[in-house]
């Protein structure tokens, strides 16, 4: 996490604290460098000191407090599987973007929790109140049938490019569909598509993103790499939608989840922009 410079914690009561284990902690190496680093650490509320502490373990121990009175904004993504034969409980996800005030550091960061991320939020509306904004969006699923893809990631390359450039304006009557995949601790480098009603519209690698606008109406959206994961959409016309290509297996595999225009900005500003083209026919 470079230079960053993180408040020591002292250990907290039992009693005073509620602590949330197995969680991932993404923020930038530094103020001077947006380069995201994830963390597998864990995080505890203290009602009583009202803060909450990020315990940061792999790849590096740091820890940081957080005061409840410096958080500004507070934005939960959720997506959800379904339910597995048998059975009637559905598997959730979270991405939990926290917005400090200036000049703290880390000034944002994003937690990643599973079914924990209820429970946090339970715990944590009547302290956020209106700075919490709770967003609820489709999950990709496993297309377990290949044959309907026949433009391959293998055809594509991605080239980086930084400075990155600005979003284009929305086209009157279009959508801009923005892709995000995040970059991950040796993953592996290569292609991953974004494949539309049967047409690649973007591809990414570890640690990139890129964005095209398109028709308004219903789709199928397809993230295809070792794997593919699919989504049916509709979008609308003069608006915006982001995408997360989520690495899997150290980048062996991809999943797709939507997001919060909030959570993929900060996972932009330490991302380089995709100059994909095609190789092969």
């Amino acid at each position: 996490m470079g230079s960053i410079a993180l408040t020591a914690a002292c250990a907290l009561p039992a009693s005073a604290a509620t602590t949330f284990k197995d969680v991932r902690i993404r923020c930038a190496a530094s103020p001077k460098d947006p380069k995201l680093t994830e963390y597998a650490g864990e995080l505890a509320l203290d009602d009583a000191g009202r803060a909450f502490t990020v315990r940061m373990q792999k790849p590096e121990r740091r820890i940081v407090t957080v005061p409840y009175a410096d958080i500004i904004k507070v934005i939960a993504d959720a997506d959800a599987s379904p339910p597995v034969p048998g059975s009637n409980e559905i598997e959730r996800r979270y991405w939990l973007y926290f917005e400090r005030k200036p000049g703290a550091n880390p000034e944002r960061f994003v937690v990643e929790m599973g079914q924990d991320g209820a429970d946090f939020l339970t715990k944590t509306r009547p302290l956020f109140g209106d700075r919490l904004q709770e967003m609820d969006f489709p999950l990709g699923l496993e297309l377990l049938d290949f044959s309907s893809i026949t433009d391959l990631n293998l055809n594509y390359s991605v080239r980086l490019r930084r400075p990155n450039p600005p979003f284009p304006p929305i086209p009157k009557g279009r959508a801009l569909i923005v892709v995000v995949c995040p970059g991950v601790e040796d993953a592996k480098k290569q292609p991953i598509n974004l494949d539309a009603n049967g047409r690649v519209v973007a591809v990414n690698e570890a640690g990139t993103y890129s964005f095209v606008n398109l028709d308004p109406g219903e789709y199928t959206l397809v993230s295809q790499a070792g794997n593919a994961r699919s989504m049916r959409v509709k979008l609308e016309p003069d608006k915006a939608y982001y995408f997360f290509q989520d690495l899997i297996e150290e980048g062996q595999k991809t999943g797709l989840s939507m997001h919060s225009k909030e959570v993929a900005l900060f996972e932009i500003a330490g991302a380089s922009y995709s100059d994909w083209r095609r190789e092969k026919y």
